[in-house]
Parts: structure tokens; sequence; C-alpha cells
């Protein structure tokens, strides 16, 4: 592996447009901020939630923006226009709202009761899937068939988009009640998590078992949050005010920035 260490003053839930000339945040003042990439302002601020945002999202034209808090509450945001309030809320959850993810039919909702809501947009459908453990983060693979979530008590399971089904689970790293961010790599064959031991770990998908212990760091540390690289084999960690870059090389060298 190859790993490329830079400087983060700060974390916060965001997401880029299609086009990557817009992003959307989240923060905990309870408001939603869409920016404009080219001047790095604000284009607007929106705010409707009643405790702080957790966790936002862009539909696949970037026309909507999706966001979760710890109002319980999902709420859907029309961008393209100057409304301030939003087109469509959603408060079926009875724990704050961890993860949102959608795709071209259907809105997927993680929360801390433990349940993944899967709102279908096609035909104004909720359909609640019972996990029994606190859901801190999802992810969907590439081909939109599964779902990763991972879960407070230290086992990130595989779920099938269709059934709710539980596919898979995988045990290895430690979550201690932190909310700790897993994905998918680009072949859709190995899920990674990050672990409150310093440690990030990859799982074979089909196999459950650990391919690889990645030691972020030896002076501990969570590594809350990661991103895999849509079609190569990378890895983004952050850790504290830190965020590192693996590939999938075997061998490891850092660079200090």
């Amino acid at each position: 592996m190859v790993v490329m260490r830079m400087k983060s003053p700060m974390r916060r839930n965001l997401q880029g447009s299609c086009d990557s000339s817009y992003i959307v945040s989240a923060s905990l003042d309870k408001s939603i901020i869409y920016w404009d990439v080219s001047t790095g302002a604000p284009v607007r601020r929106l705010r409707s939630h009643a405790g702080g945002v957790r966790c936002v999202c862009f539909n696949e034209d970037s026309s909507i923006a999706i966001s979760g808090g710890r109002d319980n509450a999902v709420m859907c945001w029309d961008i393209r226009t100057r409304r301030l309030d939003p087109v469509q809320v959603m408060k079926e959850a009875r724990d704050c709202i961890t993860t949102v993810a959608t795709n071209e039919n259907r809105i997927y909702a993680a929360s801390l009761d433990g349940c993944v809501r899967t709102y279908d947009i096609r035909v104004g459908e909720l359909t609640c899937d019972k996990v029994g453990e606190p859901i801190t983060y999802l992810a969907q693979t590439l081909d939109e068939q599964c779902l990763v979530a991972g879960c407070q008590d230290s086992v990130v399971r595989l779920l099938d988009c269709e059934t709710g089904g539980l596919l898979s689970e995988y045990r290895g790293h430690r979550g201690d009640d932190y909310h700790i961010e897993c994905g998918i790599l680009s072949n859709d064959a190995h899920i990674v998590t990050g672990s409150s031991d310093g440690d990030a770990f990859v799982y074979d998908l089909l196999e459950g078992k650990v391919l690889q212990r990645i030691r972020i760091s030896d002076n501990g540390g969570v590594v809350h949050s990661l991103a895999t690289h849509p079609k190569r084999q990378e890895m983004l960690f952050a850790r504290r005010r830190d965020m590192y870059v693996f590939s999938t090389d075997l061998q490891i060298e850092e660079e200090q920035l």
C-alpha cells in the first residue's frame, strides 16, 4: 500500500454534485449549506431540522438534497429553486438518522433505532427492515443490490436491498459506541471499515473473513470516517485531524505532507 497523509482542520458530512460544481454539507447547527465550488461561497443555507443535521446526500442528478438529523427526520430539498422549505419530510424513525443514501428509485435512511427504512419513490411506499442494533453508517454496493450497514455492536452487516434479509456479518474491528463508517471497494468484493483501536479492516465480502488489518497510526485514535474510490482500489481514512489515502498494493510506505 501507498499512504499519503494530509491535515484536515474539521470534519463535516458533505457530498459533491454530479458535475462537481456544488457541494451540500450538513452541520450540527441544524442547517444544510449549498456551496458553489468555483467561488467557495455558500449559495443558500437551509433550515428546518429541529436538531443537528447528521447526514446529507444528493440524488442522482443533484437536483434534490436529502438530509437526516438528530430530530429523527429525513428531509428532501429542491435546490434548483430558491425555496427554503423542504419539499418532503419523513418522520418515521424513532432515533437519530445516521445516514441517508439514494439511487434512481429509492431513498435509504439508517437510524440508531436499529432500522433501515427504504422509501420507494416510484410507488410512494415505505419498507422498514429491522437490524436490531443501532446503525451508525450505511453504504450501497456499486451494483445497488446490497447495503453495507455498520452497527454499534462492532459488526458490519450485509443486507439484501430487495428483501432486507441479512446476507453476511463481518467481525474483527471495534466500534465501542462510536459512529464509525464503512464502505465497499470498487470491485464489489471487499468490505472496508474503520475501528476504534486506530486500525482499518478489509473483509472478503463472500467469505466474511479479515483479509487485511491496516495500522493507520501507532498513536491510536478512532478511525471514524472513510471513502472508497468509485473505480480504483483506493481508500481514504480519517483519524482525529488527519486523513490517509491507501492504495491496495501490499507494501506500505508513508509520506509526510
